[in-house]
Order: structure tokens, then C-alpha cells, then sequence
């Protein structure tokens, strides 16, 4: 009977710890009314099929955690309580249990992810730009839990601080950033823009987002990603904003599996040639960059993209310095002095 109820507590414990983490549950094709209401709202301008895109709407709901119960102490000590005699052997049985869990308890703990915010300063990777339409109540949220997510993956969020001076320079709205795309992938250095907006809520009164990539180097525009959120309390709502920006971010890493690092001269004074990147690709004194002036996209099944291939080899940059704000500067040491336009590649990551 001692045996019994201790397997059955173990297993009890592992369910409670199993409901106490949260994440993106469904599919792709897991709730086709919201994917029909969402074209709906887009009316004529989203459903222009383009043939460079991902067929990748999908509407993502957020599994959130259940109340917390009581601590696993008191869960023992009311299964584990006085209402029996319990011999020695029992006792150390159930002594082992107890050490058991801790180690359990740990170990989860151990792999949770990081949610610390890290400066932007401190990160490596490409740049991933973020707009939202002007006035939009969901920024603020939105961004502070990008920040704090990104910490966990190989990129840097941009502010829309860094993105907006540009799209109005050109002239560019949020909401069709297409011009913009190669200036912004010079300066302020972008790989990837995400536009990310506020839709009606549902019946239920879930909050949904619905956010859109684009490619900044190879102009791709990918279909939109819709999200729902529920509402509730600070913690519920926090939860739900983190839940977000990790699916924001796990799409923007997947779209960046096309390319290698890419980089861009922002200005060029005889050999000398200043780069938008150096910290953050991983540049040092010594680092060379082979640079080419276009490159080829590899499409597969559905015409998706499936790779990118830079063009023929035009000249080599061999970084001199890297600048406290970052950027790297270098000098040219074979062909001419990139434009602000070629495809600067890491050498030793060159596939061309």
C-alpha cells in the first residue's frame, strides 16, 4: 500500500510540474474560422497572393499556466501525513522520494529559459527591426517582452526608433515598408523587419496581434502570422506578451536560415570602407569579408524560398578596427571599394 501511494505521488508531482510550463500550442491548419476572419479584416490589400511567400499563415494560441496549488511540502505532507503507522523502511522510502523530487525540482529549473534582459549593446546576430502603426496601445508591451526574449536567441531587436527615421525619409508607411527595405538594410542595419499590429479581439475577448516579416536584402515579403492572446491578470498578461515575442522570434530565426551573415559598407573613402556591422557579426581586427554585388535565391516545392547563393567573388575587406559604437572599419585589399548595395560575407562563411 506505502509502495502504491509513493508511485503515485511521484507521478502526481511530475503532472503538477508538467501544467506548470507554458508555450505556443496548434498548427498551422488548427483553427480555420480565426484564418478565414483574419482575411477577411485584411480585405482586398492581404489577399494579393504573392508568389515569394511563405504559405505560412498560421494562428497561434498561447497555453498559459494553470493557478498555482499548493507548494510540493505541502502536497507530500498531506499524502505522506500521520494517519497510519509507517515503519522505518517506509520512512526512508519516502526520505529517497523527497530527495528525488528535489533533483527533479532542479533540473526543470536548470531548463527553463533565461528571461533577463540583455543590453542590445551586449548581443550578437543579425538585426531584426520592429514598426508598429503609430499610436498603437500594444508597443510598449510588445517591445519590452521582445527585448527580454531575445536574450534567449542569436539576434538583436531593433526599436522602431531605429527603423521609423528611415521609413519616413523614404516616405515609407509601416504598413507597406517595401521601398524601404534596402535602405534599411544599410542603416540602421536591418536584416529582417517585422511589422506587427493590433486586430479586433474575438467574442472571447483574446486579444490578437498579427505580425508581418520582410527581407530586408532579398526583398521577400512573408505572409502574416496571427496571434491570440488572453487577457487577465499582470502575471497572465505578462505571460502572454513573452509568449508573443518568442513566436515572433522563433519565425524571424527561421527566415534567417536563407542567408549567411550579411553585411554592408555604409561609406567608402579611397580603401578605407565603413561597415554597418562589427560587434554584432562577430567582427574583430584580422576578420576578412569577401564581397559580391548580387546573388541567387534557390527556390523549391511551391516555389518557396529554400537558400540564397551570393554572386561571383568582386573583392575582399579585411577589418583594421572595430569602433566603440560597434562598427567595424576596413581597408580594401583586393578589387574595388564596395557600395552601400553589394553583399559583404564573413570569409570563413562565404558559400559563394
Amino acid at each position: 500500500m506505502q509502495r502504491a501511494r509513493l508511485a503515485a505521488t511521484l507521478l502526481l508531482v511530475l503532472l503538477l510540474h508538467g501544467c506548470g510550463t507554458f508555450g505556443l500550442g496548434g498548427s498551422e491548419d488548427s483553427d480555420s474560422k480565426s484564418s478565414e476572419s483574419d482575411t477577411t479584416s485584411e480585405k482586398g490589400a492581404e489577399s494579393d497572393s504573392d508568389p515569394r511567400s511563405e504559405d505560412a499563415k498560421a494562428d497561434k494560441r498561447v497555453v498559459l499556466p494553470d493557478s498555482e496549488g499548493e507548494g510540493d511540502s505541502d502536497l507530500l505532507s498531506g499524502i505522506f501525513g500521520s494517519d497510519e503507522p509507517a515503519s522505518q523502511a517506509n520512512r526512508a522510502e519516502t526520505a529517497k522520494l523527497r530527495q528525488d523530487i528535489a533533483r527533479l525540482q532542479a533540473s526543470m529549473q536548470d531548463r527553463q529559459p533565461q528571461r533577463q534582459p540583455t543590453r542590445t549593446a551586449d548581443r550578437t546576430g543579425p538585426g531584426i527591426g520592429v514598426v508598429f502603426p503609430k499610436g498603437a496601445a500594444l508597443r510598449a508591451p510588445m517591445l519590452s517582452a521582445l527585448n527580454r526574449a531575445a536574450g534567449s536567441f542569436p539576434m538583436r531587436v531593433m526599436s522602431p526608433g531605429d527603423v521609423r527615421p528611415v521609413l519616413d525619409s523614404y516616405g515609407c508607411r509601416a504598413a507597406a515598408p517595401q521601398d524601404c527595405l534596402s535602405a534599411l538594410a544599410v542603416q540602421p542595419g536591418a536584416r529582417l523587419l517585422a511589422v506587427v499590429e493590433p486586430l479586433p479581439a474575438t467574442k472571447d475577448q483574446e486579444r490578437r496581434i498579427r505580425f508581418r516579416f520582410y527581407d530586408t536584402d532579398l526583398g521577400l515579403r512573408y505572409d502574416p502570422v496571427t496571434l491570440a492572446l488572453p487577457r487577465g491578470n499582470a502575471d497572465t498578461e505578462s505571460q502572454s506578451w513573452i509568449a508573443a515575442a518568442d513566436a515572433v522570434l522563433i519565425h524571424a530565426q527561421d527566415h534567417l536560415q536563407l542567408t549567411p551573415t550579411i553585411v554592408h559598407a555604409v561609406k567608402a573613402e579611397g580603401d578605407t570602407v565603413y561597415l554597418n556591422q562589427g560587434k554584432a557579426a562577430n567582427l574583430a581586427k584580422g576578420s576578412r569579408l569577401t564581397v559580391h554585388g548580387d546573388g541567387r535565391l534557390v527556390r523549391g516545392a511551391a516555389d518557396l524560398p529554400v537558400t540564397w547563393i551570393p554572386g561571383n567573388k568582386r573583392g575582399m575587406v579585411e577589418i583594421t578596427r572595430v569602433s566603440n559604437s560597434g562598427r567595424a572599419i576596413g581597408r580594401v585589399i583586393e578589387g574595388e571599394a564596395p557600395e552601400p548595395s553589394d553583399f559583404l560575407i564573413p570569409a570563413d562563411r562565404d558559400q559563394g
